[in-house]
């Protein structure tokens, strides 16, 4: 599959993209670029209760930042899945949201892409 995403310099790119399973048999969403075969941009999605998922993980690992892949990546993974994505909160006992992930919700936002509850502190793919 193939990812595209706008950077912040406002170059499309095309990522390849791998879903998979973590051994705890989460959502997995790989995103690299044969340009740098050693790096990836990953997303691992926590399944709730009420059939939607939680970002328990994204991370760009360095090299992927500033390309756009969490704008893009996050309303494929809820469009793929068919189900809703939320964040984490931004404080909790066990998961959080960094400020660069809040960054990013607030983008999807602005696009109307997502929208944020502020009683839960959760942003959610619409």
């Amino acid at each position: 599959m193939q990812l595209k995403c706008i950077g912040r310099d406002q170059i499309e790119r095309e990522f390849n993209l791998r879903v998979e399973k973590t051994y705890h048999g989460y959502p997995w969403f790989m995103a690299s670029h044969e340009s740098m075969i050693h790096e990836f941009f990953e997303l691992v999605l926590k399944p709730l209760d009420d059939g939607s998922h939680m970002v328990m993980m994204i991370n760009a690992h360095g090299v992927y930042g500033g390309c756009g892949i969490p704008d893009a990546i996050l309303p494929f993974a809820a469009n793929h899945l068919s189900t809703e994505i939320r964040s984490s909160p931004t404080m909790s006992a066990d998961y959080w949201r960094t400020p660069a992930a809040t960054k990013v919700w607030e983008r999807l936002v602005a696009v109307g892409k997502a929208e944020y509850n502020k009683e839960t502190d959760i942003y959610r793919i619409i």
